[in-house]
């Protein structure tokens, strides 16, 4: 009978050792995909900036374009 309740209770423990060690592993996871998430949040965020300023490079050239022609046009009539 003690035999069989030292059983039990080793097998209980490393049952508990198991599981502990398992929701270790879980968390360690689930913070990797925390990390991987706001990773992928950032790259998003400096694409989105780029793409705004690619944007905003390209309307300046297009309005320099513009004011160029405008003084040339200027410059033919006087």
């Amino acid at each position: 009978m003690l035999k069989s309740f030292k059983k039990a209770c080793i097998s209980a423990s490393l049952m508990s050792y198991l599981f502990t060690k398992e929701q270790g592993i879980l968390k360690d996871q689930k913070k990797g995909l925390m990390m991987k998430k706001h990773l992928i949040f950032l790259v998003f965020i400096v694409m989105v900036f780029i793409l705004a300023l690619v944007v905003k490079i390209n309307n300046d050239h297009k309005k320099g374009q513009a004011l160029n022609k405008l003084e040339l046009v200027e410059k033919q009539i006087h």
